[in-house]
């Protein structure tokens, strides 16, 4: 009987882990989604300049908009980390795919180096989104944690 329990009990651990790792992992594909498709309307002229001028506040927005939807569907997965380690794990997310979409842009743009395209994004882009998304993501996450603690829906 209690290796049974035991094995309950494994088994809604890993469920957790799959569940941990598939929002995490589905983030981060997200975000990648969100900058190559900005990245791609901002290189055209025309009706699309308009999104190249606002590029960072549009890209705040996204990233807002995912953290806002991670919370949510953190809520549905029924998750067991705390709001801490769910923020702590956010901004690693931004920050590894922040890291990589840069890379990426040194391979696309040959005369770019990592450092130069790094740092200059870093204050522009990187700073005001990971702000704003992670202040919007500990509001959110927070009050459907309240929600949830008190029975509403």
């Amino acid at each position: 009987m209690a290796g049974e329990a035991v094995k309950i009990q494994m088994k809604l651990s890993i469920v957790q882990i799959s569940r941990r790792i598939a929002i995490d992992l589905g983030t981060a594909l997200t975000l990648a989604f969100a900058g190559t498709v900005l990245s791609w309307a901002c290189s055209y002229n025309g009706p699309l300049e308009i999104v190249s001028r606002y590029e960072h506040m549009i890209w705040a927005l996204a990233v807002s908009a995912i953290a806002t939807s991670r919370a949510y569907l953190e809520r549905f997965c029924v998750t067991s980390l705390r709001i801490r380690s769910r923020i702590v794990l956010w901004v690693l997310i931004v920050i590894i795919v922040y890291v990589i979409m840069c890379w990426i842009d040194t391979r696309i743009n040959p005369y770019d180096n990592f450092i130069t395209v790094f740092s200059v994004g870093l204050l522009v882009f990187l700073a005001p989104s990971l702000l704003v998304s992670t202040a919007v993501y500990a509001v959110v996450s927070g009050s459907i944690d309240r929600k949830g603690r008190t029975g509403q829906t």
